[in-house]
C-alpha cells in the first residue's frame, strides 16, 4: 500500500470530513502554474495592501486578494502606483500578468473563473471562511493570495489526496494498537467450556513476533509488513493493555516492536471486538498459553 491508501484506512483521515482535512496543518495541494509544478499551503500571513478582485467562480461570487510578488513582474513594477492607474488599464495588466495563476485556480477549484473588476473595500464575501495561501515552487514561496471559500469549495479542496503524508504532524501521530499474539478458530462448545484455570495453547507467542492491529483497520507485523486488516471473526489473544505506534513507523513499514511477553502478563480473549475472557500468559509444558483468570 502507498501512503495515501494507509491514511485512507485510518478513521482520523479516512472518515474526516472536508472541513477537517482542509484545517489540517498537513494540507498541501499540488498545482501547476503554466509549466511550473507548485504546491499550495495554508501558511500565508494576512495579505498586506493586496489587490482585491471581485471574481466569479462558477456561479459563486468571491473576493480574491493578491499580495505583491516579483512573480507577477509587470504588476510588481507598478505596485506602488497602481492606485493612480485607470482601473481598465490596471485590470488588463492583472489579467495578462496573472493569467497562468488564474488558470491554476480554475483547475484547482474546478470552476470557471471570471474577473468582474476591482473589489470595493468592505465588499461582501460569500463564504464565512478565508484561506490564506502560499504557493511554493519547491521550498520557495513564489506568490501569496487569499480567498473566501464556500462550502462547495471546501468540499473540493478538503480531500485526502491533499494531505502531505510526510508532514511532521502526520508522521508524529501516536496511534493506539492492539498487540495480537495469536488468532485461531475455536468451536463454540470449546469456548463455552473454557473455565478458570484452563489453558489455551498459543505457540505463536513463542515462535512469532506479535502483530499490531491499528484502529481495527491496519496490521503491522514484526517484520514491518503493513496490510489492510479485517476482523474475520477469529478468536484472538491480545494484550490487556494497548500499545502505541507512530504513524511515521507505519508509513515507513518499520517492524512493530514490543517487549517480549513475560509470564503472568495480562491477556484478553476477543472475538468480533468483544472481550470474552481475561487471563494471563503462562508456559504450559514447553508452549506459551493463555490461562483464564
Amino acid at each position: 500500500m502507498n501512503a495515501l491508501e494507509k491514511l485512507s484506512l485510518l478513521p482520523q483521515f479516512g472518515r474526516a470530513d472536508a472541513g477537517t482535512l482542509l484545517a489540517m496543518p498537513a494540507w498541501a495541494a499540488a498545482c501547476r502554474i503554466g509549466e511550473t509544478q507548485c504546491v499550495m499551503k495554508l501558511d500565508a500571513p494576512v495579505c498586506a495592501d493586496p489587490v482585491r478582485l471581485a471574481i466569479k467562480l462558477g456561479d459563486e461570487d468571491h473576493v480574491l486578494e493578491l499580495a505583491d510578488t516579483e512573480y507577477f513582474a509587470n504588476l510588481h513594477s507598478v505596485w506602488g502606483a497602481r492606485s493612480e492607474m485607470p482601473q481598465a488599464i490596471l485590470l488588463a495588466l492583472i489579467e495578462k500578468d496573472c493569467g497562468a495563476f488564474f488558470q491554476m485556480l480554475e483547475n484547482t477549484m474546478r470552476r470557471e473563473l471570471k474577473i468582474k473588476g476591482l473589489a470595493e473595500e468592505g465588499a461582501a464575501e460569500s463564504g464565512g471562511r478565508k484561506l490564506h495561501v502560499n504557493v511554493y515552487e519547491q521550498d520557495r514561496v513564489i506568490l501569496s493570495f487569499a480567498i473566501d471559500v464556500s462550502d462547495a469549495m471546501i468540499e473540493t479542496l478538503g480531500v485526502l489526496r491533499n494531505i502531505d503524508a510526510s508532514h511532521p504532524e502526520v508522521r508524529g501521530m501516536q496511534l493506539p494498537c492492539e498487540v495480537q499474539y495469536a488468532a485461531f478458530t475455536l468451536p463454540q462448545e470449546d469456548l463455552a467450556d473454557y473455565a478458570a484455570g484452563d489453558a489455551l495453547l498459543m505457540p505463536e507467542a513463542m515462535n512469532m513476533k506479535p502483530l499490531a492491529v491499528v484502529a481495527g483497520a491496519l496490521s503491522v507485523s514484526g517484520e514491518g509488513q503493513v496490510l489492510a486488516w479485517k476482523d474475520e471473526g477469529l478468536v484472538r489473544v491480545v494484550g490487556a493493555e494497548e500499545a502505541m505506534i507512530s504513524l511515521g513507523d507505519i508509513l515507513d513499514e518499520k517492524p512493530f516492536e514490543v517487549a517480549e511477553i513475560a509470564p503472568l502478563a495480562p491477556l484478553k480473549l476477543v472475538r468480533g471486538g468483544i472481550v470474552i475472557a481475561a487471563g494471563r500468559y503462562e508456559i504450559v509444558g514447553e508452549q506459551g498459553a493463555m490461562v483464564k483468570g
